[in-house]
């Protein structure tokens, strides 16, 4: 996924839902996650390092762990929905940053 005309100063983040362990690589760095729900339904989150901005433009790439290649087909890690989102509110408060 490619995002392109970003504000560099603003914060962003990547959120997600689909089910187990996926990897998110950012501008080709690799990001943990700051809520990492595995779960069909649970949102996981990955925070955007500013320095990824600079350039205004975002590349997302996404990978699983070697090991889930050996699992069957219904048990693998997959990807349903992804938003970035700008400014978004602290999921902890529900206030913004």
């Amino acid at each position: 996924m490619e995002y392109d005309g970003l504000d560099p100063h603003a914060v962003y983040v990547v959120r997600g839902t689909g089910y187990g362990p996926v990897w998110l690589k950012i501008n080709g760095e690799r990001v943990e996650p700051s809520l990492d729900g595995t779960k069909t339904g649970e949102l996981r989150e990955f925070p955007v390092p500013q320095h990824c901005l600079k350039q205004r433009r975002l590349v997302l790439t996404w990978g699983c762990p070697p090991e889930s290649k050996y699992l069957p087909w219904r048990e693998q890690p997959r990807l349903a929905e992804v938003w970035l989102l700008r400014n978004p509110p602290d999921a902890a408060t529900g206030g913004s940053p």
